[in-house]
């Protein structure tokens, strides 16, 4: 079906020009620094060291440093921060810095296999004045207590990067989630695999991130306690028929990515379609 596109998005289902072009430059920025931060142990799960995402420079603390990833999960991670990058503002422009919490970690989980990884920020060069700002940040516990207009527009920015991240994944972990991640998003692909995401109704923090989506960037109040019900049910179902689309979010798989990639699109500029 047709859809309409708000102005200032470059929305394709193949890369843009402005991907393409970064694309051109990212192999000239691939020169090593920093510390190795992950320990021995994770050789033993078949993990490889990468110092970007997509080209893309990563940071622990404020400091270059490597992560140690599984290479299926890595190759995911660049698709989606191509895709993410591809659907942001044409004045969002890269070089990129990506601020992470950790990827392998030897504990149980994902983590430990370095399926997983802990956002914690990821830094954007303005186009127009060459500066560098927050485009995520994943930092509720730090941005939560700002107010008005800053609050609205950093917390849209937050559900619009969690919508890309659900685009690709089915676990993605916010702070609606628990407490325990009101400091980063947590990424992993044990249920979603090598594929895109697919949404179960059962799945509270995907539940979660519809209502926030809802609330937080077409503006539609609904309440978020986790559960799908009528409201949620009926309140998405809008979305899909705004942008012309139609349909229950539990119509089908493509329905779902639907609805994450225009979240990702309207929550990046709060365009209204």
């Amino acid at each position: 079906m047709s859809m309409s596109l708000p102005p200032g998005h470059h929305e394709s289902h193949g890369p843009s020009r402005r991907t393409l072009l970064k694309g051109i430059g990212a192999g000239a920025g691939l020169a090593v620094g920093g510390t190795m931060l992950i320990p021995g142990t994770a050789q033993a799960h078949n993990t490889v060291p990468q110092y970007t995402i997509w080209g893309e420079p990563t940071y622990y603390q404020g400091t270059r440093t490597s992560f140690h990833y599984n290479a299926g999960f890595h190759t995911q991670l660049a698709n989606w921060l191509s895709f993410y990058f591809s659907r942001t503002p044409i004045t969002w422009q890269w070089p990129l810095q990506l601020h992470l919490l950790g990827v392998h970690v030897d504990k149980p989980g994902m983590h430990q296999y370095g399926r997983a990884i802990d956002f914690e920020r990821i830094v954007f060069t303005n186009g127009t004045t060459g500066g560098r700002f927050n485009g995520f940040d994943c930092r509720y516990n730090e941005w939560k207590s700002k107010t008005g207009s800053a609050l609205e527009v950093v917390r849209r920015e937050y559900w619009a990067g969690v919508a890309g991240l659900n685009y690709h994944f089915k676990y993605v972990l916010h702070y609606l989630y628990n407490s325990e991640h009101h400091n980063h998003v947590h990424v992993d692909n044990e249920a979603s695999g090598s594929g895109l995401s697919t949404f179960t109704t059962g799945t509270t923090s995907q539940v979660k991130f519809v209502q926030a989506a809802l609330n937080y960037i077409w503006k539609i109040p609904t309440g978020i306690d986790g559960v799908w019900g009528p409201e949620t049910d009926g309140n998405s179902a809008k979305v899909l028929q705004r942008v012309n689309y139609g349909g229950k979010l539990t119509t089908s798989q493509n329905h779902w990515l639907t609805f994450c990639r225009v979240s990702l699109l309207q929550g990046s500029t709060a365009t209204t379609w």
